[in-house]
C-alpha cells in the first residue's frame, strides 16, 4: 500500500502575479491612479489682481455728499417729532419770548406789558379799567393755560395714571383730563371767593350788590384778574375741543355750543358791566365742577364708594 502524505500539497500552478515582472505592472498601474491630482483652480496674478481692483474702483459711483437742503429738513423733521411728542413745548417757547421781550425792557411802555399785567390803572386802591389791550392779556393766558395743561397732564398725570393701574389709553386720557379740571377748580374757585369777598356789597351772593353802583366801570385788582383768567380758561378749552386734543364724546356738538355760548357771555358780561353777576356765575360753576371732576377719576380705579 503506497505511503500518503499527512497534507496534501496545495496547487502548485502558477497565479498572474506569480512572475515579478506581474508584480511590477500591478503596483505601477495602481500607483498611477493613486497620484494626487493638480488642482484646477489658480490663483490670480498680482498683476491681474491689481487691474481688477482698478477697475473696481473706476467703476464704483463716489458716494453724494449730503446737500445742505437736507440738513433743515432733517432738523425741520426732528422738531416736529419733538412738538409732537412734547406738546408742552412750544406754548413754552412762546412764553420764554414774550418774558424775554419784557426783560428787554421792563416797564409800562414794554410790548409785552400788556400781556403780563392788568392795563388801565385808574389811581389808588388798585382799581383798573377796561379796554382793548384786556385782549392781549386773555390771549398770553391762553397761551399759559394751554402750557400748564399739557405739561401737568403728560408729565405728572400721566405717570400717576399708570401707577394707579389706569391702562388703557381713552381711560388715561379721561383720567388725565379730569384730574386737571378738579385741580385747576380747586385753585380758581378759592381765588373767585376771594374776590367776591373783596368786593363791597357782593359778599356771600348778595343778589342787591350785583345791581347797586350799576354800571361797575371799575374794578378791583383781584377780580379784574379773576375774571379774565377764567375767560382764558374757557378760550383754551374751546381751542382744545376744535383741536381735537380731547377724544370727541357723543354729545361733542353740543359740548362746543357750550363753550362758544360761555365765551360769548364771558365778553358781553365784560363789555356791559355785568361783572358782578358773572363773578357769582364763575364761582358756581367751579364749585359744581370741582366735585365732578374729582369722582369721576375714581371710576377708572374701581372704587365703589365715588361711582
Amino acid at each position: 500500500m503506497a505511503a500518503t502524505e499527512p497534507f496534501p500539497l496545495l496547487s502548485t500552478s502558477v497565479g498572474p502575479l506569480d512572475t515579478p515582472a506581474d508584480h511590477g505592472r500591478f503596483w505601477n498601474r495602481h500607483a498611477a491612479k493613486l497620484k494626487p491630482r493638480q488642482s484646477s483652480i489658480t490663483l490670480p496674478s498680482t498683476e491681474r489682481y491689481a487691474r481688477r481692483q482698478s477697475s473696481r474702483t473706476a467703476t464704483t459711483k463716489p458716494r453724494r455728499a449730503a446737500s445742505s437742503s437736507s440738513r433743515p429738513r432733517s432738523s425741520s423733521q426732528s422738531i416736529m417729532r419733538l412738538l409732537a411728542r412734547r406738546t408742552w413745548a412750544l406754548p413754552l417757547a412762546i412764553i420764554l419770548a414774550v418774558l424775554a421781550t419784557y426783560a428787554a425792557n421792563p416797564t409800562a411802555s414794554s410790548i409785552a406789558h400788556p400781556l403780563l399785567f392788568l392795563s388801565y390803572p385808574l389811581g389808588g386802591d388798585h382799581m383798573y379799567g377796561k379796554g382793548a389791550r384786556d385782549f392781549a392779556f386773555v390771549a398770553f393766558y391762553t397761551v399759559f393755560l394751554s402750557f400748564a395743561r399739557e405739561f401737568v397732564m403728560h408729565e405728572v398725570l400721566l405717570p400717576l395714571a399708570r401707577f394707579c393701574g389706569v391702562r388703557p389709553r381713552g381711560k388715561q386720557a379721561r383720567f388725565m383730563e379730569q384730574t386737571y379740571t378738579a385741580c385747576y377748580t380747586a385753585v380758581s374757585g378759592p381765588l373767585g371767593l376771594y374776590a367776591m369777598y373783596r368786593t363791597p356789597g357782593l359778599w356771600y351772593f348778595r343778589s342787591r350788590g350785583m345791581f347797586e353802583g350799576f354800571p361797575h366801570e371799575g374794578l378791583d385788582g383781584v377780580f379784574k384778574f379773576y375774571y379774565l383768567f377764567q375767560a382764558a380758561f374757557w378760550a383754551q378749552q374751546a381751542i382744545v375741543m376744535l383741536l381735537g386734543q380731547e377724544k370727541p364724546r357723543k354729545d361733542f356738538k353740543e359740548l362746543i355750543g357750550h363753550h362758544v355760548v360761555t365765551i360769548g357771555l364771558i365778553y358781553f358780561s365784560f363789555r356791559y358791566h355785568f361783572t358782578h353777576i358773572g363773578i357769582g356765575i364763575y364761582i358756581t360753576h367751579d364749585i359744581s365742577d370741582f366735585f365732578l371732576a374729582v369722582g369721576h377719576p375714581f371710576t377708572f380705579l374701581h372704587h365703589g364708594f365715588c361711582c
